[in-house]
């Protein structure tokens, strides 16, 4: 009943496989997303839009890259990869994308982050701040860290397994006192299974040599920043995959958002 009502509250604009979308006149105040992440954990790794049709819909985000080939940061309009080696890529806008989020990042609110925060010492502090928890909100950090811990995980090849049996055996990535900017979204519960409920962060070193799906942290020096972003637009998919996949809600489905242990 939550997907349902998610599902009747947004605009979903469908993707022609393969084929250029149109130019899109899209409100800033957008988070806008290619596919669902529930189709992600189960697999659905293939690319079905190119970057250069999803870039006009923002200058910020995260996502992942045709078979699941690394975490994708979408930082000041430019797209990065982190693969499964930890070194950092500009991608080509010709690639795709199987799964993305994107907005164009404009500050509402913010605030300095107090030394030695945690990921939920920074939940508390951000949470506090939110005027409502029933919109989307971008998240900036920018930053020193005295420690960062990210993952990745590498391009798969078909029949593919769930995303949750894949991340068992992920690169992990430790940083210390490193520099950098972490860019995600703070989504609503009703939004799970189309997006990950709370708090998704991917992070990029300020060298552009390192980062990913960020797992835990402890700050030094960071700035947050907040975008209230409370229009939604799926782009969704016109592929075999997609159509024929289950989503029906599962008990007990794997947070994205969380760690691995």
């Amino acid at each position: 009943m939550i997907h349902r009502t998610l599902c009747t509250a947004i605009l979903a604009a469908v993707l022609l496989s393969g084929c250029a979308a149109p130019r899109p006149a899209v409100d800033r105040n957008t988070l806008t997303q290619v596919a669902t992440l529930d189709a992600l954990m189960r697999g659905a790794y293939d690319g079905t839009m190119r970057l250069s049709d999803l870039r006009p819909y923002g200058d910020s985000g995260l996502g992942t890259f045709d078979k699941l080939d690394g975490e994708m940061v979408l930082l000041d309009g430019t797209f990065y990869r982190v693969p499964a080696d930890g070194v950092v890529q500009t991608v080509a806008l010709d690639e795709t994308t199987p799964f993305a989020a994107v907005t164009f990042f404009e500050r509402d609110r913010g605030l300095t982050v107090p030394a030695q925060t945690d990921y939920d010492g920074l939940r508390r502090c951000i949470d506090a701040l939110l005027p409502t928890s029933n919109i989307f909100y971008t998240i900036r950090l920018d930053g020193t860290f005295a420690s960062v811990t990210t993952r990745s995980v590498p391009a798969q090849t078909p029949p593919y397994r769930p995303l949750a049996e894949i991340a068992q055996t992920q690169p992990v990535f430790a940083f210390t006192n490193v520099t950098g900017t972490m860019i995600g979204f703070w989504c609503p519960a009703y939004a799970s299974g189309i997006n990950a409920a709370g708090y998704h962060l991917h992070f990029l070193t300020a060298d552009r040599r390192g980062g990913g799906h960020v797992l835990g942290f402890e700050t030094q020096h960071v700035q947050a920043q907040i975008d209230d972003t409370p229009n939604f637009l799926m782009l969704l998919p016109r592929t075999p995959a997609f159509y024929q996949m289950d989503l029906a809600p599962r008990p007990a489905a794997p947070a994205y958002s969380h760690p691995v242990e």
